[in-house]
């Protein structure tokens, strides 16, 4: 779950969703939160559908501290703003991006103006960068982003709640509320981490993640701004071009950040991982080759010794208390609140929530999302994490406008989930032409979406 968020969502009601009558069991508001791309070119192999679906952007909470020490109040954490529409809509074509970067300029580009550099080494124009997961393409001198996901590569998600599916599509919950390994390696040399705060009276929400690429590049992205990071504690602005991030003097450093969206800021290093924080979710993926040496709250499986699910998604075989002490031993810093609800019994939070019969079918109706490539082991996962949240709302007296704004969220964070899904090459694809394309009619849907 999230802070307090305004959401409006008129726009992509009346530009997108207008193919679905879903009736929803509540009145479910959707906010205007949808991530709206703009900077990723798609191969010519990879055509989109002509009704894409594009989120719009997310507004930030403002007043929510920073601190992964000091628990955070716990009243009211939704905003209290008008109910949206009264049905639920559902995409009915799997979400792509289809943004297009417009850069004009060259940066860190070789005496060739053709050349793009990457790491110490050049890139010829139609050149693809693979080897961080988020495939680049060198366009006369600039890196674009292609919003292609390599095939070697693993992801994983955390959403607020938090809810977490590992690396190897393993679902569960941790509700610490200090700075964690996510995904770093077992020397603390480079890798993810992140800090968390109680943003209801358990659970905990995405705060402040830390990237470092070695000890010179370390990148921090903030949930209360979604356009600039820290490059070693100096403010970078990003915007929708690639482009290397600049710490004080114009030092570059060999990391490469864009908006992917307007809510979502994706980066590439030079350890094979890739970052994307949107805020109130974040998605990391790591070259396959390099999971065995990391360690992290994205490396559940390697850790309970458990298979990955054969259905692609699936709940992480081990009890609350278990998973807890295993997140507490990952701590890098400050002291995890303790909370009455999380203890060692492992009993989950519906099983104190008297309405938990009526917020499954709640749950089950607003992910209806049978028109999608999204898969039934997905949208399972993704019901009980939304009957985790609403029973936790409802426990810590979430009013009912919140309850519904937060429902809007979930449908969100599920439709760019599916994107990405749909953007990530089978393992052992061959990589895409070297030549970028953009749909025309998905260009259109994107104005459309913008006016």
């Amino acid at each position: 779950m999230r802070p307090k968020v305004i959401f409006l969502l008129p726009l992509i009601i009346a530009s997108v969703f207008t193919a679905t009558t879903t009736a929803q069991s509540t009145t479910t508001p959707h906010p205007t939160t949808t991530p709206h791309p703009t900077t990723t070119p798609h191969p010519t192999t990879t055509p989109h559908p002509t009704t894409t679906l594009h989120p719009t952007t997310t507004p930030h909470p403002t007043t929510t501290p920073h601190s992964n020490t000091t628990p955070h109040p716990t009243t009211t954490p939704h905003p209290t703003t008008t109910p949206h529409p009264t049905t639920t809509p559902h995409p009915t074509t799997t979400p792509h991006s289809t943004t297009t970067p417009h850069s004009t300029t060259t940066p860190h580009s070789t005496t060739d103006t053709q050349e793009c550099e990457f790491n110490g080494e050049t890139y010829s124009s139609g050149d693809l960068l693979e080897g961080s997961c988020l495939i680049l393409i060198c366009r006369e001198g600039t890196w674009r982003a292609t919003g292609e996901i390599s095939g070697t590569c693993s992801r994983c998600s955390i959403k607020n709640d938090p809810h977490f599916i590992d690396f190897f599509g393993l679902a569960f919950d941790f509700h610490g509320t200090a700075s964690y390994k996510i995904a770093m390696d077992v020397g603390n040399a480079y890798g993810v981490t992140g800090g968390f705060y109680r943003c209801y009276s358990f659970p905990s929400c995405l705060d402040i993640i830390t990237y470092t690429d070695d000890a010179g590049t370390v990148i921090t992205f903030d949930k209360d701004d979604t356009d600039s990071i820290l490059v070693q504690g100096d403010p970078f602005a990003v915007n929708n071009n690639v482009q290397h991030v600049e710490s004080a003097g114009g030092v570059a450093h060999p990391v490469l950040a864009w908006k992917h969206n307007a809510r979502c800021i994706r980066m590439i290093g030079t350890r094979g991982i890739a970052v994307a924080f949107c805020g109130w979710e974040m998605y990391v993926w790591a070259e396959d080759g390099i999971l065995g040496a990391l360690e992290g709250l994205c490396l559940a499986g390697p850790e309970f010794d458990a298979d990955e699910p054969s259905s692609g998604f699936g709940r992480l075989d081990a009890t609350q208390g278990e998973i807890n002490q295993w997140g507490e031993s990952l701590r890098v810093s400050g002291n995890s609140a303790s909370s009455p609800l999380e203890t060692t019994t492992a009993l989950p939070v519906v099983g104190f929530c008297e309405n938990v019969n009526e917020i499954w079918t709640d749950c089950e109706t607003l992910f209806n999302f049978s028109d999608t490539s999204a898969s039934a082991s997905l949208l399972q996962v993704t019901v009980e994490f939304c009957v985790a949240d609403l029973c936790a709302m409802t426990l810590s007296g979430a009013t009912h406008a919140e309850m519904e704004d937060w429902k809007g969220v979930m449908v969100v964070m599920l439709i760019y989930t599916i994107e990405i899904i749909d953007r990530t090459h089978p393992k052992d694809d061959p990589p895409p032409p070297s030549e970028d394309s953009t749909g025309g009619i998905n260009i259109q849907v994107i104005q459309e979406v913008n006016l």
